[in-house]
């Protein structure tokens, strides 16, 4: 039922509003992820030559805390948590959704037009090509991944790679209720949820495992096996550890919560041995597969320990999305001018990258984000 406009739950969810509110420290984390794909994408593409103590610090960040992966368990994490906050109401939670993505996405796709203007790539040849208009639908649905060839002396050959995981993101968003309404999750005793995640999960690792091993294709070449792993498969794993954690809570949590004194050291501890041993075989798998799932108990158990620190860091501002989305434009710009090699072309980009980020969130993100459908009750806030 509707008042003021607005979503009303017929009954409060004791479980929700006892164990989660907005008090939490996802916002941080996603930036800190996202800061870490762009410190990734920035001295790499740029070539940079970082000092000596600086260089150990991003060969740290870079190696042990990988940023897309910890992008999806936390989505697996929140976006079952929103999902059952619309009551299993298919279209709230997909306009939900959708406000989250594609405003800000549209936008940065209009500055990216104009960058590729200003660089003369949009000719008059390439705007009434088929592959072009392909592209623009790509960008602008969920095919995000794709990057037609015209395009491949931009930059580092790609437009803005970042967004292929926004592709992936869109997969997530609709096949949580697929599997819902497939399997009857919101009906279903806990033992046989787990073993439906354990299963896909299970299938979309051992995919993994045959890609690693399956030969190279040649360059420009069709290929099958590439064209799955950009897909919502290799990485439907580490989204379903995430949903696992959020169904299993009630068992989770006094393992987890607050915990992240425990936490750290382990996967520390799990990244060195990594590290120093350099496995292979089938030792290499098992160890991907235990640092993937102990990092993902550390980042939810780091959301909630001390879950004030983000909003008196960060005052409820989220740039992460915008970091994430805007951050590659940036490099390629520097790449197209010959600006590289030198530590202040990537602080230059990083200051470009943030402020750009910080206007997608104050005039795009947050304006759409407040048009959000929710769930009201009593001593319940409903997750953004």
């Amino acid at each position: 039922m509707k008042t003021d406009g607005r979503y009303i739950e017929r009954s409060p969810s004791n479980r929700d509003s006892a164990l989660f509110s907005r008090v939490n420290n996802f916002n941080l984390l996603r930036l800190l992820a996202a800061m870490q794909v762009m410190f990734f994408h920035t001295i790499h593409q740029l070539r940079v030559q970082s000092p000596g103590w600086l260089s150990g610090v991003l060969n740290f960040v870079e190696n042990f805390f990988p940023g897309v992966p910890i992008f999806f368990v936390i989505s697996g994490f929140l976006i079952t948590m929103s999902y059952e906050r619309t009551r299993y109401d298919l279209r709230v939670y997909l306009y939900n959704r959708a406000l989250r993505l594609y405003p800000a996405l549209y936008v940065c796709f209009g500055i990216t037009m104009i960058l590729l203007v200003s660089a003369g790539f949009l000719t008059k040849e390439i705007l009434l090509s088929l592959k072009f208009w392909l592209w623009t639908i790509g960008q602008l649905s969920f095919v995000q991944f794709y990057n037609p060839a015209e395009f491949r002396s931009f930059g580092v050959g790609v437009v803005n790679g970042p967004l292929g995981t926004i592709s992936t993101e869109i997969n997530f968003y609709v096949l949580l209720p697929l599997l819902y309404w497939v399997f009857r999750l919101e009906k279903r005793s806990v033992s046989f949820r787990n073993i439906v995640f354990l299963i896909l999960g299970a299938i979309s690792f051992g995919f993994i495992i045959l890609y690693m091993k399956a030969p190279a294709a040649p360059s420009g070449t069709f290929s099958w096996v590439k064209l799955l792993y950009v897909s919502v498969i290799p990485h439907l794993w580490l989204f379903l550890f995430g949903v696992s954690l959020y169904k299993n809570w009630s068992f989770c949590a006094p393992f987890i919560k607050g915990k992240l004194l425990i936490w750290f050291p382990v996967y520390i501890a799990l990244c060195t041995l990594v590290h120093v041993t350099k496995p292979e075989g089938v030792l290499y798998y098992f160890l991907l597969l235990l640092h993937r799932c102990v990092l993902a108990v550390m980042i939810i158990s780091a959301a909630l320990t001390r879950e004030e620190l983000t909003t008196r860091w960060l005052h409820d501002v989220d740039l992460s999305y915008g970091v994430y989305i805007y951050h590659m434009l940036v490099v390629n710009i520097f790449v197209f001018l010959g600006l590289k090699g030198r530590f202040i072309f990537a602080t230059l980009v990083f200051v470009i990258a943030f402020a750009l980020a910080s206007l997608s969130w104050r005039f795009v993100e947050s304006p759409a984000l407040a048009r959000k459908k929710t769930f009201v009750a009593p001593n319940l806030s409903a997750a953004r």
